[in-house]
C-alpha cells in the first residue's frame, strides 16, 4: 500500500506538469507518416528534464535509455493521430492543446 501512496502522491505533484506537456504535444500535427517533428518536441521536452539519450532507429521509433544495467523496460505508444476529416464538425481546434 505504501507504494501505491507514493505513486498516487507523485502523480499529484506532477498533474499540472503532465496536462500541460501533453498539451504541448497536442498541438504538434502528427498525422500517420508525418511524426518528426512530435518526436523533436519530445525530445525537446526530454531534455528540459534531464533525459538526453533518444535515438531514432530505422522504423521511425523513438528510443530512450535511462539508467544503465542488465534489466530493460520497454514502453510502445503511438505519436501520431489519425486524420482529423472535416474540421467544421470539431467544437475546437484538435490541434490546439486546450486544457479544461
Amino acid at each position: 500500500m505504501e507504494l501505491a501512496n507514493l505513486i498516487l502522491d507523485k502523480s499529484k505533484q506532477y498533474s499540472n506538469f503532465t496536462a500541460e506537456t501533453l498539451s504541448e504535444l497536442v498541438k504538434v500535427p502528427s498525422l500517420s507518416g508525418d511524426e518528426q517533428r512530435v518526436i523533436e518536441k519530445i525530445v525537446e521536452i526530454g531534455n528540459s528534464v534531464g533525459l538526453n539519450e533518444f535515438r531514432v532507429d530505422g522504423l521511425g521509433n523513438l528510443i530512450l535509455e535511462i539508467g544503465e544495467g542488465e534489466r530493460i523496460l520497454a514502453i510502445d505508444a503511438h505519436i501520431d493521430v489519425v486524420d482529423t476529416g472535416d474540421l467544421s464538425q470539431w467544437k475546437f481546434d484538435p490541434f490546439s492543446g486546450l486544457i479544461k
